[in-house]
């Protein structure tokens, strides 16, 4: 870590110097040695898509309906696509993520303590099992009433496709609903517990992430997390097999006192100078991951 250096302004203000970067130790590299890949569930969904796309389109060959063959066929070959363009851009992300955990150095290292790590966690955990899951269990009796209805109305020979069909569209609303936005959960929990930041890139609650362009907002976590801290808030932009998106990750400030709080805002403040080139309403090209994540989660900006 960077030395202090001692200066005050009217006996209570501390002034300090900071790295450019912060050096891996040898300590430190046996903590980044540990980080898992924070991949794989995505190269899970994109599996799931795959079969789910080649079984609808496998099913198309054996339905007598026009229109229902059509629609297997699309759903089945978008399904396909989704899987290929998933693997083409997590593959990279993957590539990057590797070389990012070989640098000797960083803008940003922190190393948090398992105590206060844990009671952020726990809070997050709070949050999710206090989020409302009505609206989920909705779309999902919707999707059961709708494949009952379609299996009294088919014939006999068709019910079985039927069924398959209703499966396949709840299990999809169950990954993306119920899943995906508590991947981010259990990403966050897994050890080891630290946060890498350098110019472009991010490490951080067991997920990797990659910009162009991005800056930064301190928040202070909400009361339900039940501990005292501030996070950095990065809205940047990258590029998706839907195009560029502006998502947006946080990062947990390890404590409050003076010398992080300055370093971490010098650090936001290099950062920002791009703030003028990026969308100044991120929320409307959040991508749905994202979306339903921050809906497990809250924080009030500082």
């Amino acid at each position: 870590m960077a030395k202090k250096s001692k200066k005050n302004k009217n006996n209570n203000q501390h002034y300090f110097t900071f790295p450019d970067y912060e050096r891996v130790t040898p300590e430190i590299r046996k903590v980044i040695n540990e980080i898992k890949n924070p991949f794989i569930f995505s190269y899970l969904i994109g599996f799931l898509s795959l079969v789910a796309g080649v079984i609808l389109v496998i099913l198309a060959r054996y339905s007598s309906s026009g229109l229902l063959t059509i629609y297997y066929r699309i759903i089945g070959y978008a399904g396909i696509a989704y899987c290929i363009g998933s693997y083409f851009f997590t593959i990279r992300k993957n590539i990057a993520f590797n070389k990012f955990k070989k640098k000797d150095e960083f803008r940003i290292i922190w190393i948090y303590s398992d105590k206060k790590y844990q009671e952020f966690y726990d809070g997050l955990k709070k949050k999710q099992s206090g989020s409302s899951s009505l609206r989920f269990l909705i779309i999902i009796g919707v999707l059961a009433f709708l494949t009952l209805l379609l299996f009294l109305v088919m014939e006999p020979q068709e019910r079985l496709v039927a069924i398959v069909f209703g499966a396949i569209c709840i299990g999809i609303i169950f990954v993306t609903g119920y899943l995906i936005p508590r991947s981010y959960v259990f990403a966050a929990g897994r050890k080891p517990y630290i946060s890498l930041i350098d110019d472009h890139e991010a490490y951080a609650l067991g997920r990797f992430y990659k910009w162009e362009k991005g800056y930064v907002k301190f928040r202070v976590l909400d009361k339900a997390y039940g501990i005292d801290a501030t996070e950095m808030r990065f809205t940047y932009q990258e590029k998706s097999m839907f195009g560029k998106k502006t998502p947006t990750f946080q990062v947990l400030i390890p404590n409050n006192d003076q010398y992080t709080l300055q370093f971490a805002r010098k650090e936001a403040k290099r950062i920002n100078k791009n703030r003028k080139h990026l969308n100044q309403n991120p929320k409307a090209d959040d991508d749905f991951m994202d979306k339903a994540f921050q809906k497990l989660i809250g924080s009030s900006e500082e």
